[in-house]
């Protein structure tokens, strides 16, 4: 009898999938920051947990690499946080959580009310990661809900209430998870180099099947975790959103399925590995339809119908229970972009019991052993399936010992999880052949292919000069959407297959040094303008000049140009290094561009067609003259 373990981990995430159409804090727009200053902001720590509680929680789950401690919480906005007053009478409430040396951070509501108008964020105390804006629209009839993780220990939350509806909302939060067990945070990178990208020259004949492979983020009241999930078909064939994974995921634990993420589409377009997370499309919510620890069985059903722009593919599948002489793995190592496994060595059925290493004995018979000659699986890729050479699951994956050099894995047989232990609750048959047809294989089902739009635009400055490599991410409003792209040599970006019917908006980011762009020229350009002698020609300029974020353009800010210049500062205290306006802004004066609030994003409408007007205009600080490098 061996002793293996599982292909999970315990963490706590959750990816852009989840995330919305972003923009700035209020509490970090021009109209808060005139009024209140740092020391104004509230200093408490809401949440505390010492590395007792973390050393405790650790061992009390030993065995399963829990990395999220849950901390259960009463705040809501009578007992925590602050209120600020606008000038118009609007109102913010600020609530400060910061978990000391915690490597990330996930914030889980209850019970809210988001009156009309207002709008609820969850964002790091640097405000480089920023959830929401959530919306009555957004939350509608949603009890429970989770912002994702943050990768910060320090994070704010943020309620914006109108006059109008003041004293109308409600927000509750229940409990905050503390991150300890992760590297960045982000987990995305994660995953061992010899995995092969599922877009590489292996994976051309799997692209249908690829696209019923799933990443799931599962909330559990113990923590949080990932594996990998596969779209069914079943013999009535109407794309009822069956997952199939794997009974251990969630064996000891206590599922939140409500809260229960599905990222579809999470890869490379790609053989290379890109160092920026690509985008994807998530729906959220599930119910357990079947579940049976002995072979590993857990059956979900999606809460919400996958729509026809996803392109899902649900996967056939074989439950005569032949092993296959060669097979595919298809899967999420680590929470990782999708990768894909050639399986050359013929499975077997392993006629022995399975000792795991959370003390749970499978019997014999109920598994396929396979030997890999190469790849090899890791934590997260749990649940993926035992794909034949006929594109047919014909299990899925429970655990083993792998790394890169000598893996062999054991695989739940479907054609045991058919029968189950004779009910419906422990079975396959009821939801994979509702029809009764008795068919031993059923090959996949394509969902239809994604025919969303296309959206596109440029990145240029001032003067028409392309603005290269330019981070671009399209973040998704009414569907849980996010695509991310970089500007070519040309400032060009583009997007492919964006889900109509819903509104986005676009966002631009770019690392430089603070100093590109930065001379003596820039300096007499400024203090012309100050002296009224020669001005700055358009709105872009003025916005150039001013890098200390006064709102003016003074002698204090050629003093912080100085220092850039002559190495005394690295960087602007007060303002960014870039920053974008969308090029079609109608400024009100453009001599005096501080009389607006200028978006932080480019808002799209109801995308119904192709959108290739995204036009922004980039600013270098303190670069009046647009003389930065590319």
């Amino acid at each position: 009898m061996m002793k293996l373990f599982f292909a999970i981990t315990i963490a706590t995430l959750m990816f852009h999938g989840h995330s919305l159409a972003q923009s700035t804090p209020k509490s970090l727009q021009r109209s808060f920051l005139n009024l209140y200053d740092a020391k104004d902001l509230p200093q408490n720590t809401a949440v505390s947990v010492n590395s007792a509680a973390i050393s405790d929680h650790q061992s009390d789950y030993k065995g399963s690499p829990l990395v999220s401690l849950p901390i259960q919480t009463d705040l809501n906005l009578d007992n925590s946080g602050r209120w600020y007053q606008l000038d118009n009478g609007d109102r913010i409430w600020l609530l400060k959580i910061e978990l000391k040396s915690a490597k990330g951070t996930a914030v889980f509501f209850r019970d809210c009310h988001l009156p009309r108008g207002s709008e609820l964020r969850v964002f790091s105390s640097d405000g480089k990661s920023v959830k929401g804006p959530y919306s009555p629209e957004n939350l509608a009839d949603q009890d429970l809900f989770w912002t994702g993780l943050l990768p910060s220990g320090a994070i704010f939350v943020e309620y914006f209430e109108p006059l109008a509806v003041k004293s109308r909302g409600r927000i509750n939060l229940h409990r905050v998870d503390y991150v300890y067990g992760v590297a960045t945070g982000e987990l995305f990178g994660d995953a061992l180099d010899c995995h092969v990208n599922v877009n590489c020259p292996e994976g051309t004949d799997w692209q249908q099947q690829k696209r019923s492979i799933l990443r799931i983020t599962m909330v559990l009241e113990e923590g949080i975790g990932f594996c990998t999930g596969n779209l069914m078909n079943n013999t009535q064939e109407d794309q009822t959103p069956y997952v199939l994974t794997g009974f251990h995921c969630q064996d000891g634990f206590t599922p939140v399925h409500a809260l229960w993420f599905f990222d579809f589409h999470f890869e490379f377009p790609d053989c290379t590995t890109g160092t920026i997370s690509p985008g994807y499309l998530t729906l959220a919510g599930c119910q357990q339809r079947a579940g049976r620890r002995e072979s590993d069985l857990l059956l979900l059903e999606m809460t919400t119908a996958i729509p026809d722009s996803y392109g899902a593919y649900y996967l056939g599948w074989d439950r005569s229970g032949t092993p296959p002489s060669q097979s595919v793995n298809i899967h999420h190592p680590m929470a990782d972009v999708k990768k894909i496994t050639i399986l050359d060595q013929a499975a077997s059925v392993f006629n022995s019991s399975i000792q795991w290493n959370n003390d749970v004995v499978t019997p014999a018979t109920q598994h396929f052993r396979v030997d890999y000659t190469n790849g090899t699986f890791e934590v997260g890729s749990s649940g993926s399936a035992l794909i034949d050479m006929d594109g047919r699951a014909v299990g899925q994956l429970h655990g083993g010992e792998g790394s890169c050099t000598s893996t062999f894995a054991y695989f739940g047989r479907l054609s045991v999880s058919w029968e189950g232990s004779g009910t419906a609750e422990t079975r396959l048959k009821d939801w994979l052949d509702p029809l009764d047809l008795g068919s031993m294989t059923l090959d996949g089902l394509d969902g239809g292919q994604s025919n969303g739009a296309s959206v596109s635009g440029s990145v240029l400055k001032e003067n028409g000069q392309p603005v290269p490599n330019v981070f671009i991410q399209l973040a998704g409003s009414e569907v849980a959407a996010i695509a991310n792209a970089f500007t070519g040599t040309d400032g060009n970006f583009q997007f492919d297959n964006v889900p109509l019917n819903s509104r986005y908006a676009i966002s631009a980011a770019k690392e430089d040094e603070a100093v590109n762009g930065l001379s003596v020229l820039d300096i007499i350009r400024i203090r012309k303008h100050i002296q009224n002698v020669e001005p700055l020609q358009n709105a872009f300029q003025i916005l150039a000049a001013d890098v200390d974020g006064s709102n003016s353009i003074t002698v204090l800010d050629i003093i912080q140009i100085q220092k850039i210049i002559l190495n005394i500062d690295s960087d602007f205290s007060d303002t960014s290094i870039w920053r974008y306006v969308p090029a079609s802004f109608p400024f009100t004066d453009p001599t005096d561009p501080f009389l607006d609030t200028i978006p932080a994003n480019f808002a799209l409408p109801t995308l119904d067609a192709d959108f290739s007007n995204v036009h922004f205009i980039g600013i270098k600080s303190g670069d009046v003259d647009s003389s930065n490098s590319n």
